[in-house]
């Protein structure tokens, strides 16, 4: 009798991780699926899937393609998650400017305190000429994003 408890019991963790494992599945599609139609949220969150191989493999350059998409369209997180991927050269080649910029982009929506804390200790490393080149590329990206807002 204890036996068959056993199996029994067996039996049902087996089908309830195999529920969870559906679920997931069934999460990875539908967050893949809003962030192939232009979701930014569901973009970030597929980037931070790559970046930690959560649910796909671990694939930097992918991670630093989704967070792209979503930095492009204005999301703090995606931008301050891009910008770390240029600045540890990690899918994209290491890039302190453009480190700055996407900093810049995240600390500028006021969401966010390390956005900014982090785009001061880059400044740091920059030279007079890179940290001008990098204000001016920020306040020229920023613009453009506002332009594309309805």
């Amino acid at each position: 009798m204890q036996l068959f408890r056993r199996k029994g019991m067996a039996w049902v963790l087996t089908l309830l991780l195999g529920l969870m494992l559906l679920g997931c599945a069934s999460d990875l599609e539908r967050t893949k699926k809003a962030a192939e139609q232009g979701d930014a949220i569901a973009q970030d969150k597929f980037g931070t899937m790559y970046s930690r191989g959560e649910g796909v493999p671990l694939d930097y350059k992918q991670a630093a393609a989704w967070y792209s998409k979503a930095a492009e369209q204005g999301l703090a997180s995606a931008q301050a998650n891009l910008a770390f991927m240029y600045y540890k050269g990690e899918g994209i080649p290491k890039d302190e400017v453009k480190a700055y910029v996407w900093l810049s982009l995240a600390a500028a929506q006021g969401k966010s305190k390390d956005a900014e804390g982090a785009r001061d200790l880059v400044a740091t490393g920059l030279t007079p000429e890179q940290l001008n080149q990098a204000k001016a590329l920020a306040t020229e990206l920023q613009g453009k994003m506002k332009k594309k807002k309805p």
